[in-house]
């Protein structure tokens, strides 16, 4: 395709430079004899047919020329004349290839198939002319969004249909993610980003808000505020103690942890904290059963008798998971924190403040334990009616490797649900075989339905590469076949017209032609229309504006506590230069006093709520 546009080109240049040369030698400036008089091409038009005849191996022609030599030659003229003509047959004959080379271009580029059914593949420009023309025309009846490119936007409503960035390590994911969240920001959304190497900590502009109990910076999870019912502790328990290999022992340790949560939320509402579970959850046999026959006597059959081996066992189950719930209690301590509730951050995102989950690859379990249950906390707070429908809310979950996190039951109604209230899932996965490990094949199957956008980077040649060229899908096209037939000396030639049906793409094209590039990260873009676009995201890099990690107290040994590094919130650029490194039309905002004194989240306005809503 660049092939033929460029030697249609030059074939045009060479055709207009050597009429060009031709009026400027011979009409506009045309030669000078020796005694100052000039020669017109109506003159010179005699031995000039002849020259150019004589090239061809015309005897006459070359007779007649040598008598024209030498006539010019006596007036000073056969040099003058055999210049001009000379650039005129060069720049013409390079015309002449540059025309040829475009013909056979168009020749051997005449695709043999002509597509009857099903999507279409584009590619370089054409598939960026192709996209922008689908974007525009949604974006004609729902309003402009994002900016995925600079000529290209997606619709408000297209925003909303969730997205799906599928891809290898290494495939490109985060950068097409980072475009994302880059553009979200800029427009003042709220953004949730789960960090799972710390460059999302370090080098996203304004001033995050951090969860992760590893890290000194970091917020305190306000789970009371959270956990305020039975189901709500239910789920907190399922996040606490996975299942088991028996999973008789895991519900029945999860009751005992429910019992607990539910005395908490009976005796002190939504005032207790970390250390007051930790301080209930380790409490002896008797008094755990005394508190389960008051508030939760579903427990009390996994406690009594207490000296039984099957109450043992469970209570066994239970301890060794209660290990996590002393970590955070020493690691979100409520002393001079500022604490933070998942629920409250729904009803108000602060503009321009990422609210950023950092998972810890040094505590996998530990991470994967908070980071479930606050999301998964997160998906039911979606589902609830208090979070009323808004067409111009903007929530965008950024959920990078999202499989490794344990199963969120009420996801599927984030998804389903989060369009018409402005919650926008943005999903990380290297494989869908993950999500059928985590989420079961019927659930894990329909998500790939229910997602309205897929944003397919390189994967690696595997059956998951298998199945993105199978989810793309198929086209029927129509082939001409030609076959040749000797008989008795004679050939004949017949064309037939077969159809068939093939990928739109293959895996080996999947494995081979997408991923980093020179220029950026190519991908393929589908759900916009019925066709998918080849396009090249130009790449971002972005400065190091604070450390990834600043590592709590809690995570040294003995002296070294002493020695943790200092609490730097603030970036390491000025809000200035911030601003004019990523183009922002509003710099990141300052804590408000509101949060520095009552902490994030706590008691805010309802009435400023409303108004953001509007």
């Amino acid at each position: 395709m660049r092939l033929k546009l460029i030697s249609l080109l030059l074939a045009v240049a060479g055709f207009a430079g050597a009429y060009l040369i031709w009026k400027l030698s011979f009409e506009v400036y045309p030669p000078m004899a020796s005694d100052g008089a000039y020669y017109p091409y109506e003159v010179l038009k005699p031995c000039l047919s002849e020259r150019l005849l004589s090239l061809f191996g015309d005897q006459n022609a070359m007779m007649n020329w040598q008598s024209c030599a030498q006539s010019l030659k006596h007036y000073d003229l056969l040099d003058a004349l055999n210049f001009r003509l000379t650039a005129f047959l060069w720049v013409l004959g390079f015309g002449l290839v540059s025309f040829l080379t475009f013909a056979l271009c168009v020749r051997w580029g005449r695709s043999r198939f002509r597509i009857l059914r099903g999507p279409r593949l584009y590619k370089g420009r054409e598939a960026l002319r192709k996209l922008g023309k689908a974007c525009r025309k949604e974006c004609r009846r729902f309003g402009t969004g994002l900016a995925l490119l600079p000529s290209v936007s997606l619709s408000r409503d297209r925003e909303t249909l969730h997205h799906l960035i599928w891809g290898s390590v290494g495939g490109g994911k985060t950068q097409t993610m980072l475009r994302y969240i880059l553009e979200a920001y800029r427009r003042g959304d709220g953004l949730l980003v789960l960090d799972t190497k710390g460059d999302m900590m370090s080098r996203l502009p304004g001033y995050p808000l951090l969860i992760a109990p590893h890290d000194k910076r970091s917020l305190v999870w306000d789970v009371a505020a959270d956990c305020r019912t039975r189901q709500d502790a239910r789920e907190l328990a399922a996040r606490f103690i996975p299942d088991s290999h028996d999973q008789m022992w895991s519900n029945a340790a999860r009751e005992i942890f429910v019992a607990c949560l539910v005395y908490l939320q009976a005796t002190k509402k939504q005032d207790w904290t970390w250390k007051d579970l930790h301080s209930v959850v380790t409490l002896d046999v008797s008094s755990l059963t005394e508190l389960a026959s008051l508030y939760h006597p579903d427990a009390l059959r996994n406690l009594s008798p207490p000296d039984s081996r099957t109450t043992q066992s469970t209570l066994a189950t239970f301890q060794a998971h209660m290990s996590v719930v002393a970590v955070f209690a020493e690691a979100w301590s409520y002393e001079d924190r500022e604490r933070f509730s998942i629920r409250q951050w729904l009803h108000n995102p602060p503009s321009f403040r990422p609210l950023i989950l950092q998972h810890d690859p040094a505590y996998p379990d530990l991470s994967r334990v908070w980071v479930g249950s606050m999301v998964s906390f997160l998906a039911s707070a979606v589902g609830s009616p208090s979070l009323y429908e808004s067409k111009e809310r903007r929530i965008w979950l950024f959920l990078d490797e999202f499989p490794q996190l344990h199963p969120i039951r009420h996801f599927s109604s984030l998804i389903e649900l989060g369009r018409s209230k402005g919650v926008i899932a943005v999903l990380g996965v290297q494989d869908l075989a993950q999500l059928r490990a985590t989420y079961g094949r019927e659930q894990a199957g329909a998500w790939p339905g229910m997602i309205g956008t897929k944003v397919i980077t390189r994967i690696n040649l595997s059956e998951s590469a298998r199945e993105a060229s199978l989810l793309i899908g198929e086209q029927e096209v129509e082939r001409s076949v030609k076959q040749v037939s000797r008989s008795r000396g004679n050939v004949s030639t017949t064309t037939s017209v077969q159809k068939e049906r093939r990928p739109v793409i293959t895996a080996s094209e999947i494995a081979d032609d997408l991923g980093p590039q020179k220029r950026g990260v190519r991908v393929l873009l589908m759900g916009i229309g019925r066709d998918v676009y080849e396009i090249d995201l130009p790449y971002i890099s972005l400065p190091e504006l604070r450390p990834g990690t600043v590592p709590a107290q809690w995570t040294y040994e003995g002296p070294q506590r002493l020695k943790a590094a200092n609490d730097n919130l603030q970036p390491m650029l000025t809000p200035e230069q911030v601003e004019k490194f990523y183009g922002l039309h509003q710099p990141p905002r300052p804590i408000r006093g509101s949060e520095k004194s009552d902490g994030y989240c706590n008691g805010y306005d309802d009435d400023e709520d409303s108004e953001r809503d509007e």
